[in-house]
């Protein structure tokens, strides 16, 4: 019985000190730096544009509302447009 009861404590304490080596090895990778790379307003509408994104917009006002796509996300980093 004795036994059995320091087989389990052992395991136990194995199990506790795998759990604390999981938590050292997540914070390094908190620590990294990363890289972000800004794109402007014309790159993508250009990419909006492969995709068809502006099928349904009417002609007359496409290169409106690719303009002022391009500038809102250049001055305030989000899209908008006129709306009707």
């Amino acid at each position: 019985m004795q036994k059995l009861i320091f087989l389990l404590f052992i395991g136990i304490l194995s199990c506790n000190s795998q759990k604390k080596e999981q938590k050292n090895n997540v914070q390094p990778e908190q620590n990294k730096s990363e890289i972000v790379v800004k794109i402007s307003g014309k790159e993508i509408v250009s990419e909006l544009d492969k995709l068809e994104f502006f099928n349904l917009t009417d002609e007359s006002e496409l290169e409106t509302v690719k303009q002022e796509f391009a500038e809102s996300k250049d001055k305030w980093n989000f899209f908008s447009s006129t709306m009707r």
